[in-house]
């Protein structure tokens, strides 16, 4: 199945979403959506994930099961 849509991060959106991820006073919900977009990133710089390998390693559920 392809991707609905490809996320592509520049240096400075990575960095920046690198600096919500590693400071303390960040709530949970802004976290889990930074740490998501960099792992989804499909960049020279990021690890390309699938939105179900993401969802797994976040403790979420993948979007097209929600209503299973």
């Amino acid at each position: 199945m392809n991707p609905r849509y490809r996320v592509t991060l520049t240096e400075q959106e990575r960095q920046e979403l690198e600096t919500l991820t590693k400071t303390a006073k960040t709530n949970a919900k802004r976290f889990l959506y930074a740490r998501s977009l960099l792992l989804c990133d499909a960049g020279p710089q990021g690890p390309a994930w699938t939105v179900a390998d993401t969802a797994e390693a976040m403790g979420v559920r993948h979007p097209a099961r929600l209503n299973t």
